[in-house]
């Protein structure tokens, strides 16, 4: 591997039915879209580039168009990535001209063949490691064995020597940071569910049960204890995966989850819920009585339901992001 700052690759085809006096006539639009694996570089750091005829930077869904001549039916596609380990995958020939411009042409952009040979690898020495020593073997065995295993992988494929032992220290970090952010999160998702199913089935026996209001009480003091870990935490975990994953994207999917979870969710919807249970207290003491009660009663119910419906509708999506940013 070079020491080039970023990858170009190409996809390169002649140029069919395109005469000097078609490339001057009047264009159309080639609309295309990015489809970026997990863990790649932002869209807006790519650049598109369709032969002589333009370039384009990809918006954040991954859509670009650029105007080309009409009567041209194939073209010549290059992608800079900005990183030498991304690169297209996808078409890995001819690129057609679609006949309606409307229709959009996927490029699907993702690691090199060194780069899933060096994580395949890392992973697999991980485990070699695991295994050599759950079964006694000393620490200078398991080292040589290691090295002589890395050797031979590096003299069978193009990648060195150096960049199988980058790999494998960024795999020994994952596996360090990896399990703490995910169960800081998985704590958090599920006490926030818990906090919604409370407030839906204990609300109202809490206005006039002692036992249903501490149950309520609880699952706050519960939430409170996993959002305070997600919150504290929440430097570190970044700061972890910035170092161990090295993607601009996946560190910006991570701050996006953590907003999102200690923002969205826990400032739209929660801290609501939180306010409400003085009012309850109020009521069940005998301090509101009467037609007051009555008044506030149906207010904290409405604002509840409200809360407790938004929440359910965002846990889903905190879930879909902790599945993105955890498989990565």
């Amino acid at each position: 591997m070079s020491g080039i700052s970023f990858a170009v690759v190409g996809v390169f085809l002649t140029i069919i039915g395109a005469t000097p006096a078609s490339c001057s006539a009047q264009t159309v639009p080639f609309r295309g879209r990015v489809v970026m694996a997990a863990g790649g570089p932002p869209f807006r750091q790519l650049v598109v580039r369709l032969d002589r005829y333009g370039v384009a930077t990809p918006n954040d869904g991954g859509f670009f168009t650029v105007a080309i001549p009409a009567g041209v039916l194939s073209l010549t596609v290059q992608v800079e990535t900005g990183n030498p380990r991304w690169t297209l995958r996808y078409p890995v020939a001819a690129i057609a001209v679609p006949r309606d411009a409307n229709m959009i042409t996927d490029l699907i952009v993702g690691p090199s063949i060194e780069e899933v040979l060096s994580r395949d690898y890392a992973v697999s020495v991980a485990r070699l490691r695991s295994g050599l020593r759950t079964a006694g073997v000393a620490d200078s065995q398991v080292l040589g064995a290691i090295e002589s295993l890395r050797r031979e992988f590096a003299a069978r494929t193009n990648v060195r020597v150096d960049e199988l032992r980058a790999a494998e220290r960024l795999t020994s970090e994952k596996a360090r940071i990896f399990p703490p952010l995910a169960a800081t999160v998985e704590a958090f998702v599920i006490k926030s569910s818990n906090l919604a199913i409370v407030f839906q089935y204990l609300l109202e026996p809490s206005f006039s049960s002692d036992s249903a209001f501490a149950q309520l009480k609880r699952g706050i003091v519960e939430y409170n204890g996993a959002y305070e870990a997600l919150r504290t935490e929440r430097a570190g975990f970044e700061s972890g995966v910035a170092q161990a994953w090295q993607s601009a994207q996946l560190s910006a999917e991570l701050r996006a989850l953590l907003d999102y979870a200690l923002g969205d969710i826990h400032a739209t919807d929660v801290l609501p819920l939180n306010e409400v249970l003085p009012d309850v207290s109020r009521i069940l003491t005998g301090a509101l009585r009467g037609t007051a009660a009555q008044i506030r009663r149906g207010e904290v119910l409405g604002r509840v339901r409200m809360s407790t419906s938004t929440l359910r509708a965002r846990l889903d999506e905190l879930e879909r992001r902790k599945i993105r940013v955890m498989s990565a």
